[in-house]
């Protein structure tokens, strides 16, 4: 118990909510911008902002078909084009079709306290007509490095658990042990659904 609540007491840096009002013209006028946060490190400024279409009708298929897509861009300082960008989607489902970010799993943090800032994102994807686990990612940014961790969600129902798992990929194998411990503690927090 007393190392995993060292590695949550880390340093945390502060996200402050950008309005969607303070947004560039493009950004504002699309009904599919859900969330914007801000935050400074020894960087500059940063802005985040998070995108969702919700269950849309997917037209390349089947009639009756639905897609759903999620898309962050990150931004520095003034510059105009963002830096990286994170697009994820589900298409040509005849069933249930998801896929959201999860916005109280999102935090920034320094825990190599080097100043700058590790920017932690958890979303999930789905096409489904029963109760298996969703698709689920959680993507660490640093310094603009990608770090994702990946799997499925651990489902516990009163008959049994049935359990995804994740896999952490190749720039997150390399990262410190703190990292990952954090990694895999978001994973059990926001990877684990009760029915």
């Amino acid at each position: 118990m007393l190392a995993s609540a060292s590695i949550f007491a880390q340093p945390k840096m502060a996200l402050k909510d950008l309005p969607i009002s303070q947004l560039p013209a493009a950004f504002t006028m699309d009904k599919s911008v859900k969330k914007a946060f801000q935050w400074k490190d020894a960087a500059g400024t940063h802005s985040l902002i998070f995108s969702e279409t919700g269950a849309i009708p997917d037209g390349k298929t089947v009639s009756g078909n639905r897609k759903a897509e999620i898309t962050a861009f990150h931004f520095l300082n003034q510059n105009p084009f963002p830096s990286w960008k994170i697009y994820d989607f589900e298409t040509e489902c005849p069933v249930d079709v998801e896929a959201f970010f999860i916005t109280e799993a999102i935090e920034a943090t320094d825990l190599d306290q080097d100043g700058h800032a590790e920017i932690w994102i958890v979303y999930k994807t789905t096409c489904r007509g029963d109760i298996s686990g969703r698709a689920m990612k959680i993507i660490m940014y640093e310094n603009g490095v990608k770090h994702a961790l990946r799997g499925f969600e651990k489902i516990i129902t009163p008959e049994g658990t049935f359990d995804g798992g994740s896999k952490f990929d190749a720039a997150f194998a390399k990262a410190s042990e703190p990292m990952r411990d954090f990694a895999a503690k978001k994973w059990e927090r926001f990877g684990t659904v009760k029915l």
